[in-house]
């Protein structure tokens, strides 16, 4: 072989072996490096060059959601003209991100929801819900709480379950179940101390048929909305929690599928279920969304719960930061408003049509309805308002004596009952955050991600 032709050959021999490194380095910062189509701040971890060679070499699945990041990828850190488009998630905070917005937005579902569950409950006298007739939809923050749930969930977790497996699984179901448990628990035994006390201190404000054993064995498991209570029992919100339990079961089987969507049949699903609730609501609900128990409460649960996942799915859009969102939003509610007022067919269901806005507005910054929703008081009360949703019952029942009938007494008198249960209820979930679920929580998550 010619020296020269050997020299030749050498020489292409390496420019091939740069380029080859250069276009790997390359595809790692442009594909690997930059924003995922599932999340703004890359919810799939960063491939190793082996298993992009994998997926190359179709050792890996073609159409799983990586290869479709490998063929859909792009930085959505600027839009089409070359602005900056605000951001709707602050990932400063780890994995789950700074969701101020929302968090806010927690706060003043729980409110609501107590303000409903106290207004025809300790203060049914003074007929709140005729002075303030949005009371008497606080039924409806369990449905914001759902549609929350699921945009959160799907934020932090849809990523473990793009190659579902037993170990994430479980190791999803532990980490749940360290959120919500601890809480869940302490107030369930608080109210079984109060219970056992009650009839001892000459208040004996329950029933009999609400409170037995085996109730409370399944309130334990946290299956009371599977069908296996007849009634609400015990702690009563907890409803809810139980229908949550269920839909972190469902929410597994529904990330692959939901996460194959692009853009266009994702808005076509998020309006398919806003048209599926309207149905449902018509036709199976007798016009009211205040279900609590059985198949229709954990229908109306999971379609909400992946609704929220749906919402996360397209929030991160970059059309969606042209949008003027205060002016929408206050459109959606005046027509909210309007429709109640005329008590149209569909007023009972207008709140989730404002939901999705609302939640859509209040993860962004750049708007107002993000502002106010991300104000600090607002996202304090949120970091607590778990505790605040599940101690309402205990403190409803620990301090009843103070509230035979409001309405016998002076104003005076009667506004100094109120300002009491308000201070009992932040006492005691204040109390439950800082003792009990910020504790624990800390705790078990160390020790799930430690074992799981």
């Amino acid at each position: 072989m010619c020296p020269r032709k050997g020299e030749y050959c050498t020489r292409a021999l390496c420019f091939l072996s740069r380029s080859h490194e250069a276009i790997l380095a390359l595809t790692d910062s442009v594909l690997f490096q930059g924003k995922s189509i599932f999340d703004e701040r890359r919810l799939t971890p960063p491939l190793k060059r082996g298993e992009y060679q994998g997926l190359l070499s179709g050792h890996a699945r073609p159409n799983w959601p990586h290869m479709q990041i490998l063929r859909r990828t792009q930085d959505r850190a600027t839009s089409e003209k070359g602005k900056r488009v605000v951001r709707p998630m602050d990932a400063a905070d780890g994995r789950a991100g700074q969701m101020t917005g929302l968090t806010g937005l927690r706060a003043i579902a729980a409110v609501w929801v107590v303000s409903f569950h106290y207004s025809i409950g300790p203060f049914s006298s003074l007929h709140a819900q005729r002075a303030v007739p949005l009371i008497g939809f606080g039924y409806f923050g369990v449905d914001l709480f759902f549609m929350l749930s699921g945009f959160v969930i799907w934020h932090v977790h849809s990523k473990d379950f793009y190659r579902p497996t037993m170990p994430a699984f479980r190791r999803f179901v532990l980490l749940r179940m360290a959120r919500l448990y601890p809480v869940y628990v302490a107030t369930l035994l608080i109210l079984a101390a109060i219970f056992i006390l009650a009839p001892r201190m000459g208040e004996p404000h329950f029933d009999p048929k609400n409170y037995t054993a085996h109730e409370f064995v399944v309130d334990v498991l946290m299956m009371q909305t599977w069908g296996l209570s007849k009634h609400l029992n015990w702690n009563y919100p907890a409803w809810s929690v139980s229908a949550e339990w269920f839909c972190y079961f469902l929410f597994p089987l529904a990330v692959v599928p939901l996460a194959m969507l692009k853009r266009a049949p994702t808005t076509v699903g998020i309006i398919f279920l806003v048209a599926a609730l309207a149905a449902i609501y018509l036709f199976v609900f007798s016009r009211t969304f205040n279900q609590t128990l059985g198949w229709m409460a954990l229908t109306r649960a999971l379609m909400e719960f992946l609704l929220g996942c749906l919402l996360r799915r397209i929030s991160d859009e970059p059309a969606l930061a042209r949008i003027a969102w205060t002016p929408i939003f206050l459109t959606f509610v005046t027509a909210a408003y309007a429709a109640i007022w005329l008590h149209a067919p569909l007023a009972g269901f207008v709140p989730i049509l404002v939901f999705p806005v609302l939640i859509l507005a209040a993860c962004r910054a750049d708007n107002l309805v993000g502002q106010v929703a991300s104000w600090r008081p607002l996202v304090v009360m949120g970091e607590a308002s778990y505790s605040l949703y599940l101690a309402q019952a205990p403190v409803q029942k620990a301090v009843r004596f103070l509230s035979s009938d409001v309405s016998l007494h002076a104003p005076l008198v009667a506004s100094a009952i109120v300002l009491a249960y308000a201070g009992a209820l932040a006492l005691a979930t204040t109390t439950i955050y800082k003792l009990i679920e910020l504790p624990s929580r800390r705790r078990l998550r160390r020790l799930v991600q430690a074992y799981a």
